[in-house]
């Protein structure tokens, strides 16, 4: 059974940005990860790190040195018990927000990922510090001025600091839709129409409740506002934070108390205001607690965003030879930021808390899988790994990038890689899965049924060989379709789809009329199988298809034609040419060698892999993270 514990120190123990000096005591032999009872020393695991993901993480690690390089320069300070006490109000609110103040069922959560609670603070303390220290920084450079302050004033406290309780009788503005064809006009008088008339109506309401009517009793009867009708018309949200128009808001500021106002229109609705009382704030009066929290207020995404773009400004970057290396020296200097050289131990500590959880799994992956092969004696070779690695990013390039490969290295530079880079990270995993496989395939038993299953999803129900020749046309529909309704895009789409639909047919019963399959696809199908008569270039590609034409082609007779079929964004129509009878035993030895070379997915990499760590005991000593 896969058991974990992390024995954590207390965050000022931690070494987030400073060097490790020269000659400093430091146990390296003392284990990072115990895995079923081997020590694996903090020195390896932390050369492992550093070659793995050093590269990756320089550009997150320099901004949360010169963060803090700054905060000291300026004297900007945040305590342990701050930064902690900051975690743990955002921990309060994911679960309010997201566990419903069921702080046992985030507790679940954080084991069901392998991690615990004090774990998870230590993680998001390391998160925590350099935004507290950037919001000093920002603090203290920051200029409020009176615009400023009366800005803050009037958001909080309204207009010249009068604070509106409002109340209104709220009729939706819906305008009817008209069957059949309507012109712009048309639908533009339907809206006037419509606005006159829910005016009127409040212009009634109006009177009557001026005639003595209850104001309240008339928004119980006819108000469309639900929200607001069940508190007696009063709006939940202060009157000048409801996104309310200008106009709207100039006329709830001229009414008196009491006072009912002319119908206004607001919010998706007509709208009869009446002031129910106001509160007033003087500026003066609270114009320094205002400009105190404008100082210390926390920074703006733009704001930080700035910052960050400022400290990095001149700053100077060299990524050492020892990062890469292979190298396992702690004091080794991987990094210098400005001229401030940064170990090996340093670097991969703050790797270690700040993506200890998935990168320590990733090594006892590793060493399981390789623990495993060498007692069956099974080795993966430099070669066979380059292979996987450089098929894996020619497959990529194929794909994603139109085999241009200049593609694929300008996208992994936008990223902040190389290609150098990109190779290592896959050379790690490439590895592992390398070995997994060979792993699986020598504990694989094929047995008959396995066999016949394969043969009969190769060859088809009795080892019945499909030729299948189609044709596929895409249904063209227009690129420019801004601002079309939803009603109208729907039908254009229907109309599209009729009309290729209706080819196909046409095209089916010139076939069945005589005219050969295969010129009608050379001629008129958009498929790439067209050159060769609407045939694929091998056997025909049911896992490509629904397992509707699969049942459709078996239910064919050889010259026979399945009727036209939408499947995504086309249209297709098959022929079933011929088919050739398959006896199991003639192709047994050839589909068994098949299921023998076929590959585990990734999916079963990872059930593997998965496995075989809940069978270990692994744990992860993060105080000797230093």
């Amino acid at each position: 059974m896969h058991s974990r514990s992390l024995l954590l120190t207390v965050l000022s123990a931690l070494p987030f940005v400073a060097p490790v000096a020269a000659g400093a005591a430091q146990d390296d032999a003392a284990p990072a990860i115990v895995i079923d009872g081997v020590g694996i020393p903090w020195r390896t695991f932390a050369a492992w790190l550093v070659e793995l993901r050093g590269e990756a993480r320089v550009d997150s690690f320099v901004t949360v040195h010169m963060i803090e390089r700054t905060a000291r320069e300026v004297g900007v300070t945040v305590s342990d018990e701050d930064v902690l006490r900051h975690v743990r109000e955002q921990v309060d609110v994911r679960v309010e927000r997201a566990f419903r103040g069921d702080r046992s069922r985030w507790l679940a959560e954080l084991e069901h990922l392998g991690s615990t609670e004090r774990e998870y603070e230590l993680r998001q303390a390391l998160e925590t510090r350099p935004g507290l220290l950037a919001d000093g920084i920002l603090a203290a450079e920051r200029v409020v001025t009176e615009e400023d302050v009366r800005t803050l004033f009037e958001r909080r406290y309204g207009r010249d600091g009068r604070r509106l309780v409002v109340r209104a009788l709220r009729l939706r503005l819906v305008v009817p839709t008209p069957e059949g064809e309507v012109s712009t006009g048309q639908r533009q008088q339907l809206t006037r129409e419509t606005k006159a008339r829910l005016v009127a109506r409040l212009r009634v309401l109006r009177d009557r409740a001026a005639a003595g009517e209850s104001f309240t009793d008339l928004i119980a009867k006819y108000s469309e506002d639900e929200a607001s009708r069940r508190q007696d018309g009063v709006l939940e949200q202060q009157v000048d934070r409801g996104g309310w128009p200008a106009e709207a808001l100039d006329v709830v500021y001229a009414l008196a108390p009491e006072e009912i106002s002319a119908p206004v229109y607001g919010r998706g609705h007509y709208n009869l205001f009446q002031l129910v009382r106001e509160e007033r704030v003087a500026l003066e009066n609270v114009a320094d607690a205002l400009r105190e929290e404008l100082h210390a207020r926390p920074a703006d995404a733009g704001e930080m965003q700035d910052l960050r773009a400022r400290l990095r400004d001149g700053c100077v970057v060299e990524v050492r030879p020892a990062m890469t290396s292979g190298g396992d020296a702690p004091d080794d200097v991987v990094l210098a930021i400005s001229g401030q050289e940064i170990s090996r131990g340093t670097y991969a500590a703050w790797l270690g808390v700040s993506r200890g959880s998935t990168l320590a799994r990733s090594f006892v992956e590793g060493w399981l899988i390789e623990r495993e092969a060498r007692a069956a004696g099974i080795t993966v070779t430099a070669q066979e790994v380059q292979a996987r690695v450089d098929m894996e990013i020619q497959g990529l390039i194929d794909r994603f990038f139109d085999g241009d490969k200049q593609k694929w290295l300008l996208d992994i530079a936008r990223k902040g890689s190389t290609e150098e880079r990109n190779r290592r990270e896959r050379t790690v995993r490439a590895r592992v899965d390398l070995t997994v496989e060979q792993l699986m395939a020598a504990a694989r038993v094929i047995g008959p049924e396995e066999v016949r299953a394969h043969w009969e999803a190769t060859y088809g129900p009795g080892g019945r060989l499909l030729d299948v020749r189609m044709i596929r046309q895409a249904i063209v529909l227009p690129t420019d379709i801004a601002g079309i309704p939803r009603e109208e895009l729907n039908a254009i789409a229907e109309a599209a789809i009729g009309k290729t639909m209706g080819e196909l047919a046409e095209l089916r019963s010139r076939a069945l009329a005589g005219e050969d399959f295969g010129v009608l696809a050379e001629r008129h199908s958009d498929d790439p199988t067209r050159a060769n008569g609407g045939r694929a270039p091998e056997r025909f590609p049911f896992t490509n298809f629904p397992d509707t034409v699969r049942s459709a082609l078996f239910a064919l007779k050889p010259g026979e034609l399945t009727e036209p079929v939408q499947i995504g964004p086309a249209c297709w129509l098959f022929e079933l040419a011929g088919e050739e009878i398959i006896p199991l035993e003639r192709v047994a030895n050839a589909v068994r060698a098949e299921l023998e070379a076929e590959l585990p997915g990734a999916t079963e990499r990872a059930g593997y892999m998965n496995t075989a760590l809940q069978r270990s005991d692994w744990r992860v000593f993060l105080e000797n993270f230093r």
